[in-house]
């Protein structure tokens, strides 16, 4: 299978991002410089301000839409009816603005409705990379899209995302598999997958971020592209904004299964808060997803936890079980 960044021994990248001060960019609108400084923010797992950073978000918003977008600071975000008496203009001026980067470019968070709807900031990963880019087909990508992909791919290099990564966070749960097996979508080694779709209703699939990314940049391996999943509330929404099509939990099993079967890493990510209402499933390569090349470019594994139990099959293939590790992991 065609894979441009063959396996081999190689020293870690190393960190190249060169941290700047907002008064470096006196030639750029003062509107674009406040939304750099929201997006450096820590708390959103923001870079620090550097060129790479400041030349994603000349291109993420136009100069009217940075004028409403600086004011939206966190997650939690405003109110429409607050960011037009911040800017000073009319509610009914802006909302078609801050509807369009929400529902078209996908780079800002809503919740609610009416004039209690709020807009708020989403990291650039995991978030604004993964929703700017996920959909159901390569054909509705467009010249903005490519150099979005070819941005953030630049900032993603300089190593920046290694510094939140260096002590174990658990963001993902992976299963180890010593080779492929052919087993019935029951007896997937995905730590219970199966388990863990049961008290969801609606799943949607659609094109993996990373690897398109990397297609875009003419720099993909040749493995499956319609293998990110996700269920609940969260797929409700995608499946209605045509980002993802509405699949069965069957068909869930069966795209993993495939995935595996490619030489595929199936994360599942976890996330206590919202467990009950979404979750995701995304399955990797080790040359092209964001995680996993934090690991095999920057050896900061901490974003990856350890699994619960290991795989094992009889040698006819027809039993499957998982058995517990131990050793606290």
């Amino acid at each position: 299978m065609k894979n441009p960044h063959p396996s081999k021994s190689r020293e870690p990248r190393l960190k190249s991002v060169r941290v700047k001060k907002i008064g470096d960019y006196r030639d750029i609108p003062a509107a674009y410089l406040e939304v750099v400084k929201n997006y450096a923010n820590p708390l959103l797992v923001g870079p620090p301000i550097c060129d790479e950073l400041v030349e994603l978000i000349l291109h993420m918003f136009t100069e009217e839409e940075a004028s409403l977008v600086q004011h939206i600071r966190s997650p939690i975000g405003k109110t429409a009816k607050a960011v037009a008496a911040d800017v000073h203009r009319p509610v009914k001026e802006i909302v078609p603005t801050l509807e369009r980067l929400t529902y078209e470019k996908f780079v800002l968070l809503s919740f609610g409705s009416g004039e209690r709807k709020r807009y708020g900031l989403m990291p650039l990963v995991p978030g604004v990379f993964e929703m700017t880019l996920i959909r159901t087909s390569l054909e509705t990508l467009t010249e903005w899209h490519r150099r979005f992909a070819e941005l953030f791919e630049a900032l993603y290099k300089t190593g920046y995302f290694a510094e939140y990564v260096a002590h174990p966070i658990s963001s993902v749960r992976y299963v180890p598999v010593g080779e492929t097996i052919e087993a019935h979508p029951q007896a997937l080694p995905l730590d219970h997958l199966e388990e863990v779709l049961d008290p969801y209703k609606v799943f949607g699939v659609g094109l993996c971020q990373c690897r398109m990314s990397a297609q875009i940049r003419n720099q993909a391996c040749d493995r499956p592209l319609e293998t990110c999943v996700v269920f609940g509330d969260a797929a409700d929404f995608l499946i209605r904004n045509d980002k993802m099509r509405k699949v069965t939990k069957k068909d869930v099993l069966e795209i993993k299964a495939e995935a595996m079967s490619t030489g595929l890493v199936n994360f599942i990510i976890e996330i206590e808060a919202i467990k009950n209402a979404s979750g995701t499933s995304c399955s990797c390569c080790g040359c092209c997803c964001g995680a996993l090349r934090l690991i095999t470019e920057f050896n900061a594994p901490g974003i990856i936890a350890p699994p619960h139990f290991m795989p094992q099959v009889d040698p006819a293939g027809a039993l499957y079980r998982l058995r517990p590790l131990r050793g606290g992991l």
